[in-house]
């Protein structure tokens, strides 16, 4: 994302989003810009009529779907897997009906003010490290999802591995990356656990389903019930943990004794292996609790709660594993009724 830029007379440009190009207009660093709604929807690149097409497409393999259901036709997993996904799809598409894409040219805003002079008139507030751009101050709000979020992208970038998006590591940055997480209120974090909840209890639906082997419907319904816990509780579960964690206590060091005879010279020697063991357990410690490149302090999860949601988000990719993993394997022993179609045409008023 990067539909506005901001240009300064010391800086380079950078994106800015809507609550610091409000924080800019409000404090009289920038005149309102004169953009209408057609300007704003010329950045748009995606056609309407082709969104149209495409929800039109996967609703009417949900519909398919429903049908086998209603005439008893088996399903197979892997169609169920991707009503989990056309679930997920269709909200997307809901909540991004306003949002433009493949912006390739962003409006420039030109500030006769330099960054220097608007850190300064905001405070000590403004002092803090910024990740993105200068203006961070304003907008930027870590929370448990953001958290763990950037915690993992670190770690897929020390493997070279940019699954979730182009690797953007200049300072300031030149966009705003799509994986910004911006902290729910109440009312849409309602919202999002009831969706989950629906998603989760997709998979659970294949209870009962035509597996090529007991073993295989026992797993999955393992992976399923799993799956569905994981997505209603743990978001609960890991925003209490980061919420109320505290860090690990710095361990109080003990005076050293004095060298003075025979007798202390073994204490002496077991207080230096006792410091340097405390020693490095804050380092490893430190380590762990902070992955990113530069170290920045509002990216630290705490320990107590990076634990034990390092082995549920372990337990939830076995889970999902299986899952795609016998979406393909089911495939090689399918009841009889999963090759006939829905019988349309019973549905039809005779004349």
């Amino acid at each position: 994302m990067g539909g506005f830029l901001l240009q300064t007379t010391d800086e380079v440009p950078f994106p800015i989003d809507a609550k610091q190009l409000y924080y800019l207009l409000a404090n009289d660093y920038l005149e309102y810009p004169s953009i209408d709604l057609v300007e704003i929807d010329d950045k748009n690149k995606t056609d309407g009529f082709a969104r149209v097409l495409t929800i039109g497409q996967v609703l009417w393999f949900v519909v398919n779907c429903i049908g086998r259901a209603i005439q008893r036709l088996s399903t197979t997993t892997l169609e169920l897997t991707t009503v989990g996904f056309v679930f997920c799809m269709l909200f997307t598409s809901l909540c991004w009906r306003h949002k433009p894409t493949g912006i390739k040219r962003p409006i420039t805003l030109r500030c006769k003010t330099t960054v220097e002079r608007i850190l300064l008139a905001a405070g000590d507030g403004a002092k803090e490290q910024y990740r993105y751009t200068p203006l961070d101050f304003v907008s930027r709000k870590e929370w448990s999802f953001s958290l763990l979020w950037a915690y993992d992208q670190n770690i897929l970038r020390c493997l070279h591995l940019p699954i979730f998006g182009r690797s953007n590591t200049t300072s300031p940055r030149y966009l705003i990356p799509n994986a910004n997480w911006p902290e729910l209120d109440t009312l849409r974090a309602a919202y999002a656990w009831i969706l989950t909840f629906v998603y989760g209890t997709i998979f659970v639906a294949c209870w009962n389903f035509a597996f090529p082997s007991n073993v295989e419907r026992l797993l999955w319904r393992i992976s399923s019930v799993g799956t569905m816990a994981l997505v209603v509780f743990g978001p609960i579960f890991e925003y209490c943990l980061i919420r109320n964690a505290r860090f690990l206590e710095r361990l109080p060091d003990t005076p050293l004794p004095m060298e003075n005879d025979s007798e202390n010279r073994s204490e002496h020697r077991c207080w230096i292996g006792v410091q340097a063991f405390k020693s490095t357990a804050r380092k490893v410690a430190a380590s762990l609790r902070n992955n990113s490149s530069n170290q920045d302090p509002a990216l630290t999860v705490p320990l107590r709660a990076l634990i034990p949601l390092t082995v549920l988000c372990a337990m939830y990719t076995i889970f999902r594993a299986y899952i795609l993993i016998e979406d393909v394997l089911s495939l090689r022993l399918l009841p009889a009724s999963t090759f006939k179609t829905v019988n349309w045409a019973g549905y039809l008023p005779h004349v």
